[in-house]
């Protein structure tokens, strides 16, 4: 069983370091490249429900991938990637400057990650699971336990898993902390 974690652990991993690399590349993928359109999950919808949220757009980077972005009246700023292929992936990132927790304070990041999945789960219209996963970062905050990174949390559990795992936790020269969790579906 944890052999198979660790897999998805990796899957995870290297879905955000290829997602990071494909970013920075000049090239844009189109629905003729085979990776995606061999692709069994369709078209990104947004997660969000965007009524009457302002500073929000929906971009579709290629013929299944997209990206929200959603500024908060404070300054905090929600990034939303849909990734995947065989895997449905989800990756919320959080921009924020009005934390001054020390970022080895994981403690408290960790109720910061509970404060945001609360948040956003009020918005959220994804099929993924923020409440449990709410309620699971609460028992982590309740007992003293925190979020370590890239360790997934099992959501749903089965042959067709939801996970979700902390991928990254910084903080830039400017002081905007950076935190972002990936949800995913899939087989194992």
């Amino acid at each position: 069983m944890l052999n198979r974690y660790a897999i998805f652990a990796a899957l995870l991993i290297c879905i955000s370091a290829c997602q990071s690399t494909q970013s920075g590349s000049s090239e844009t993928p189109t629905t003729s490249s085979p990776e995606i359109s061999s692709c069994v999950r369709g078209e990104a919808q947004p997660a969000l429900d965007s009524t009457g949220l302002s500073q929000y757009s929906f971009t579709m980077l290629d013929s299944v991938n997209a990206e929200e972005r959603w500024t908060l009246p404070n300054g905090d700023q929600w990034i939303i990637r849909h990734l995947g292929c065989e895997y449905f992936v989800i990756e919320y990132e959080l921009r924020t400057q009005r934390h001054a927790t020390p970022l080895s304070d994981t403690t408290t990041w960790t109720a910061h990650a509970l404060e945001f999945t609360l948040a956003l789960a009020e918005v959220d219209t994804s099929p993924m699971h923020l409440e449990t996963a709410a309620a699971q970062l609460e028992t982590l905050v309740q007992s003293g336990d925190v979020l370590q990174p890239n360790i997934p949390l099992t959501l749903v559990p089965g042959e067709i898993q939801e996970v979700m795992q902390l991928s990254e936790l910084s903080q830039d020269s400017t002081g905007t902390v950076t935190l972002r969790l990936v949800f995913a579906i899939g087989p194992l």
